[in-house]
């Protein structure tokens, strides 16, 4: 009995197609139709067997009638994390039993339950869920762009090719010496153009040694040593010019006027008749420009060199037995040298 009381009651309309009158009268029929077919397939001796087995299908099956009569009250469904529990219509002839209460929204599991209501857990979680909007960092404004002084009028006029005017702009401003403490590299170059298109040597051998003095990495320090080598020579100053394109040489080996400056340095040496230092510097330039195109006229300048040397070292002396027609008279090698 008291298993039976706890067993739960199941409604009557699960069972109501089984119940049916028409139902059972369909299923003994179809008992009856098989039990005579297996007679017929199957020897004596099963009959008995085969009719034990319809009656406890029999039996089974009133049995399970039976209970679904008996235990017809609704059981309350259980409800699920998902969705709200469906409320079955009431049937006819059900007994009126007070309604189950179900819950608005599922309940937490325990563990999950007690995790939620722990303070300080899981508070990672919320902050990655809705993260806090980061305030703007303010930017810094970009500092005013430098104002760019205004160009002089002596460089304003140089630019239109007026040297003349910007001459005379320069002694406005407090003269030549003056622009070219101040100048910058380019403002140099334009000073060594005034200085040479007025006739102005010194002042444009001024601009050009303070370009390659005092900026020796700018990029106009390499033109200016080459420029204040051919001016130097053309005024005359060999060993000046021969510094000047040395100097070029190391602020621009692989210039574009590297080649001419060793060249013009071997022809100083030759014009000045230093031999050793001639043929120092063809060395050198034969071993850094083998197929140079100066290579045979200097080759020939050293020859014509050597030859002058050694005919004047080899030079005609008086004899023992000569006496010279005058005494006082040096002999002409001696005045070539």
């Amino acid at each position: 009995m008291n298993e039976r009381q706890n067993l739960p009651d199941f409604p009557r309309s699960l069972f109501r197609s089984q119940a049916d009158p028409e139902r059972i009268d369909r299923v003994w029929q179809r008992l009856s139709v098989d039990l005579r077919a297996s007679r017929r397939r199957q020897p004596a001796g099963s009959s008995l067997w085969m009719l034990s087995a319809a009656a406890c299908a029999l039996l089974l099956f009133g049995g399970g009638v039976l209970v679904g009569m008996r235990y017809s009250e609704p059981v309350a469904s259980t409800p699920t994390m998902f969705a709200e529990p469906a409320v079955r219509p009431a049937q006819s002839g059900q007994e009126n039993r007070p309604p189950v209460a179900t819950p608005s929204k599922p309940a937490l599991r325990p563990r999950l339950a007690a995790r939620a209501a722990a303070p300080g857990r899981h508070t990672h979680l919320k902050e990655s869920v809705a993260p806090r909007p980061a305030e703007p960092s303010p930017v810094a404004a970009p500092p005013p762009a430098p104002v760019a002084a205004p160009a002089p009028d002596w460089q304003t006029l140089a630019g239109q090719l007026d040297y003349e005017a910007a001459r005379q702009a320069l002694d406005r401003q407090g003269g030549f010496g003056a622009a070219v403490n101040e100048a910058s590299p380019e403002q140099l170059m334009i000073l060594h153009d005034i200085a040479r298109a007025t006739g102005d040597r010194p002042s444009a051998l001024q601009a050009l040694q303070t370009v390659v003095q005092r900026y020796p990495d700018d990029p106009n320090a390499p033109i200016a040593a080459w420029s204040l080598g051919n001016l130097l020579e053309a005024s005359g100053d060999r060993a000046g010019a021969a510094q000047a394109y040395s100097t070029y040489r190391s602020l621009s080996p692989e210039g574009d006027f590297a080649e001419d400056a060793l060249a013009r340095q071997v022809q100083v040496a030759i014009e000045a008749g230093d031999l050793a230092q001639a043929r120092r510097l063809a060395t050198q330039y034969a071993q850094d420009f083998p197929n140079g195109r100066h290579s045979d006229e200097l080759r020939a300048q050293l020859d014509e060199l050597a030859d002058a040397g050694s005919s004047a070292a080899t030079g005609a002396a008086p004899s023992e037995t000569e006496v010279p027609a005058a005494t006082t008279e040096k002999p002409a090698a001696e005045t070539n040298r």
